[in-house]
């Protein structure tokens, strides 16, 4: 990826920590001339508390899910606190979320698809 003033340099899937205490995760790449991060497909953390289990579920949500499908955003450099690596299982959360393929579940056997 290269804009008008030279490369960008690719930072790979991460977690960006903002000022505003917002969490953005995404490909991100860095602009040294502009000192501006690029974050494609970027998508927020949503978690919940289960009150029956006491544990916390993680999800994914669009930056701005009121808008179009957001594909990147721009945040300046001095807007950004830190970054940090995606685990392994958030990676496989974030591909299944921002693929523009559909999961669905399959049925256990050939016998229960031929019963219906």
């Amino acid at each position: 990826m290269a804009n008008e003033l030279g490369a960008l340099i690719e930072m790979g899937l991460l977690n960006v920590h903002l000022i505003s205490g917002e969490d953005v995760i995404g490909k991100v790449f860095f602009d040294e001339k502009k000192m501006v991060y690029t974050i494609e497909r970027p998508v927020m953390p949503n978690m919940q508390m289960d009150p029956n289990t006491r544990g916390i579920h993680v999800g994914l949500m669009p930056v701005r899910p009121y808008l179009d499908k957001t594909e990147k955003i721009d945040v300046l450099a001095s807007h950004v606190l830190y970054f940090v690596l995606v685990t392994g299982k958030m990676e496989e959360i974030y591909q299944r979320f921002t693929s523009e393929i559909q999961l669905v579940d399959m049925a256990p056997d050939l016998k229960t698809i031929l019963q219906s």
